[in-house]
């Protein structure tokens, strides 16, 4: 079995490879949050832990007769307090695809039997990878629809894409072998293309409250930092607003939404009358939180949360442990799309 194999779970940790004792699988296993913000106990698992885990879906993949009996075999391994959905294909991108089709405790593959047709449902952003701005390249280049993508010639795509990403990506969704691009995290950011219903700019700014959230959680939980944040406002029929703001570095979910704020503030005037298709918030200049230096003024000594961080922290330990949403900072406005819903 050559297969990729993603399991979306509550553990969030980077993708492994690695080779079962028996040979028979080699896969890359992808622990996924289901709503990324909200990671339960073992989210705190060590790198250590993280690989045990993975050697025992491995295990467990190996003794599954066919997709079908993967999931099962996953949650008698782990528990059924840990709940899985399976996606099994001939690489990451197709696996990781196919572990959100089905959600929660389903199991579906992708491949040459089913491929491109399984995915036309999608649209072209729903693809993970593919941001709005992609789409409407991908629009403009003759593409409308996901098996459309998949027939493309991969040279045409690295033509589109303007990148090398582009014919990895096409490839990939072609079911070719693409190993994983080992890259650099250079912020944490969050977009929406908006509903009608959430397109007046009060709406809007409300699920930029959610994106904020959203984004400090994730900073927080890969224990990071963060000294800047940027706001874009996309209204219908105007010319895109911009703008960001320096910040110390901080993963405090409160001084980002006070940031994020004082930027709708500075946008209000160009968008107050407008419908907005869509928003984005983005974390930038993001370090490691054990190489941040001490503050004389807080106090905090080199690599120790803040007061608000330290809250903030134990506004994600019972969201984890009650459900999302338990706690949050004030009134927000959640949005989710096609791959965070349930």
């Amino acid at each position: 079995m050559d297969d990729v194999i993603s399991t979306s779970s509550g553990v969030s940790v980077d993708a492994f490879e690695i080779s079962s004792p028996m040979g028979m699988v080699r896969a890359v296993v992808l622990f996924l949050t289901d709503d990324d913000d909200n990671i339960d106990a073992m989210g705190e698992m060590t790198p250590d832990e993280a690989r045990e885990m993975a050697h025992l879906l491995i295990d467990a993949a190996d003794r599954a007769g066919s997709g079908e009996d993967l999931a099962p075999l996953l949650t008698a391994e782990v528990g059924e307090c840990l709940r899985f959905s399976a996606g099994i294909g001939p690489n990451h991108l197709l696996a990781k695809i196919a572990g959100k089709l089905e959600k929660p405790d389903g199991c579906q593959h992708l491949g040459p039997d089913n491929m491109p047709n399984r995915l036309a449902h999608l649209a072209l952003d729903d693809l993970p990878g593919i941001s709005r701005a992609m789409s409407a390249r991908l629009q403009n280049a003759g593409i409308h629809d996901v098996p459309t993508l998949c027939r493309l010639d991969p040279r045409h795509a690295r033509a589109i894409w303007r990148s090398v990403e582009g014919e990895r990506f096409v490839r990939a969704l072609q079911g070719e072998a693409i190993p994983l691009v080992k890259t650099k995290r250079g912020g944490y950011g969050n977009s929406k293309v908006l509903a009608p219903a959430f397109r007046a700019p009060p709406e809007a700014y409300l699920v930029s409250r959610w994106l904020v959230e959203k984004a400090a959680a994730r900073l927080r939980r890969d224990g990071r930092v963060a000294a800047s944040f940027g706001l874009q406002l996309s209204p219908m029929g105007r010319t895109t607003w911009a703008a960001s703001m320096r910040c110390a570095p901080t993963q405090d979910t409160l001084e980002f939404l006070r940031i994020n704020r004082a930027l709708w503030r500075s946008a209000w005037p160009v968008i107050r009358r407008a419908k907005l298709a869509g928003i984005g918030i983005h974390l930038g200049d993001v370090d490691l939180l054990d190489a941040r230096t001490g503050d004389l003024l807080l106090p905090v000594r080199p690599g120790e949360r803040t007061n608000g961080e330290r809250a903030a922290r134990a506004a994600d330990f019972i969201n984890q442990r009650f459900g999302a949403g338990t706690i949050t900072y004030g009134v927000n406005q959640p949005h989710p799309g096609f791959f965070e819903r349930g």
